[in-house]
């Protein structure tokens, strides 16, 4: 799978191209080390009566993938939408907002 990221202040934008992957068949999480992971499996062609595979051609074969997407640490693990659309998987992640701390002067 083909991937982009984005980010903006605010949000990183992840883009993963997953043609002919059906949407039950994708999976997104956090692993215990905050890196985002898709996985996926592309299911083999079922061959009608009659047909075979052409020799030498047949390279879209079923498989399985996991891409591992290591964001910055200000990625919020609770702030996450992901959408499916035409083969196109796309991950909104929120980036958390670092804290003005006001250190005291003794």
């Amino acid at each position: 799978c083909r991937v982009d990221v984005l980010e903006s202040p605010t949000h990183y934008t992840v883009l993963a191209d997953l043609p002919g992957v059906p949407k039950e068949r994708v999976t997104v999480h956090f692993d215990e080390e905050g890196n985002l992971v898709i996985m996926g499996s592309r299911p083999e062609r079922q061959l009608a009566e009659g047909e075979r595979w052409w020799e030498g051609a047949h390279e879209r074969t079923a498989d399985q993938f996991e891409r591992k997407i290591r964001l910055g640490k200000d990625a919020n693990q609770e702030q996450v939408e992901a959408k499916y659309e035409n083969g196109t998987l796309e991950v909104r992640i929120g980036r958390s907002v670092p804290q003005k701390k006001s250190i005291p002067i003794l």
